[in-house]
C-alpha cells in the first residue's frame, strides 16, 4: 500500500513538474516588455495596411476605369 501512494505522489509530482514549466514557457513567450518589440510590431503593422491599399488599388487598376 506505500509503495502504491508512493507511486501515485511521483505521479502527481511529475504532473505538477510538467505543468509548472508550461506555465513557465508560456508567460516567458507573453512577456513581449522589449521597445524593439514594439517598434516591430508597429512597422508590421504599416507594412501590412500598406500591402492592402496596394493590393486595393491593383485590382481597380486592372479593372480600369468606370464609365
Amino acid at each position: 500500500m506505500f509503495t502504491t501512494n508512493l507511486e501515485i505522489f511521483k505521479t502527481h509530482q511529475r504532473e505538477l513538474h510538467h505543468r509548472a514549466d508550461h506555465y513557465r514557457l508560456v508567460k516567458s513567450l507573453e512577456k513581449n516588455d522589449s521597445p524593439m518589440a514594439s517598434i516591430y510590431t508597429a512597422i508590421g503593422n504599416v507594412l501590412i495596411v500598406l500591402g492592402q491599399s496596394l493590393l486595393k488599388h491593383a485590382h481597380t487598376a486592372q479593372r480600369g476605369p468606370s464609365v
